[in-house]
């Protein structure tokens, strides 16, 4: 692994290329197969990487073809798993089989059912796959306990919100203005319980989506700054890990600029997205042909390798 560069290929470039491979035009198939060949034979300089996002990708794959797409990754990836890890705080690379962690991954619709902000050492071992080692799980533990503590503390709900502009707390769920103090667990259940919803249903992200917009676009350029630092402040005062942080200016993107997208995305798949995009900055290289992915991913970081694929083709030549 010494001196290798690390690359990210999101879940639309494995599809696209195992389709090529598999084409019955004979020049598509033998001109993909080659790519792939291309790609394979240059892993004494590259890593490449997958991580839970395509899990979800898959999960959300509902034909019968899983074990295909397991075998078709794995020649580019072999068992090279990146994750975030919230006990070290950091990002990994571990050994781990597509198939492996497959099989120990909970369904990405069923993370918001089960996660519980007022009981979360017990709700989190629950969500994630089980910890073989004692000695992480203890540390685990005692890292979701003190949290926890931290959770439990209320704020004063008013003072919170005094330097938010009112087209911000117009955004803000009613049971959570209304009341005059409210712990972190609360306030995280609240947006948790919003954010399963509009997961499940997708109208109801674009009604929200849709109610931010109206509210921006009445803003000029000076109250449009300053309500884009009060929302990515809000984030930061709500603690979540750096991983969760950097999902929410990916949505945050996908809810003011509709030309960053060629097409409508469900909420459920735009966040999926989101979890794809965390990684442009732990790797060499992102590469990705989904223009929505690209684009919000080059806004978000503009200093980073973001490719096409066939940018990243003529890398390897």
């Amino acid at each position: 692994m010494e001196n290798k560069k690390i690359v990210y290929f999101d879940k639309n470039i494995f599809s696209q290329l195992k389709s090529g491979c598999q084409s019955e035009d004979d020049n598509k198939k033998i001109e993909s197969i080659k790519k792939l060949e291309k790609i394979i034979n240059s892993k004494s300089n590259f890593l490449y990487v997958y991580s839970d996002a395509h899990i979800f990708d898959l999960q959300n794959d509902d034909t019968n073809k899983k074990e295909e797409d397991f075998e078709f990754m794995s020649q580019i990836v072999d068992n090279n798993f990146i994750y975030y890890d919230v006990n070290k705080n950091q990002y990994i690379l571990t050994n781990k089989s597509i198939i492996e962690c497959f099989n120990n991954t909970i369904k990405f619709n069923s993370i918001y059912d089960k996660l519980n902000f007022n009981n979360l050492t017990e709700s989190f071992l629950n969500v994630f796959p089980k910890i073989t080692d004692e000695k992480i799980e203890d540390d685990l533990k005692n890292y979701l306990d003190l949290l926890q503590i931290f959770l439990n503390f209320k704020i004063p709900t008013k003072d919170f919100f005094k330097d938010y502009s009112e087209d911000i707390l117009d955004l803000i769920p009613n049971e959570i203005k209304e009341k005059n103090y409210i712990s972190y667990a609360e306030l995280l259940s609240i947006f948790l319980n919003e954010f399963n919803n509009e997961i499940k249903d997708d109208k109801l992200y674009k009604d929200k989506k849709r109610k931010f917009k109206e509210c921006f676009n009445k803003l000029d350029i000076e109250e449009k700054q300053k309500m884009l630092i009060q929302l990515d402040e809000f984030v930061k005062n709500l603690k979540f890990s750096p991983y969760a942080n950097a999902i929410a200016p990916y949505i945050l993107s996908d809810m003011i600029n509709d030309n960053l997208s060629e097409k409508k995305v469900k909420f459920r798949n735009m966040n999926i997205d989101a979890q794809h995009s965390n990684f442009v900055k732990v790797v060499d290289y992102f590469v990705t042909n989904d223009n929505g992915l690209y684009k919000k991913s080059k806004e978000l970081y503009p200093d980073s390798n973001i490719l096409k694929l066939e940018e990243f083709y003529e890398i390897l030549i």
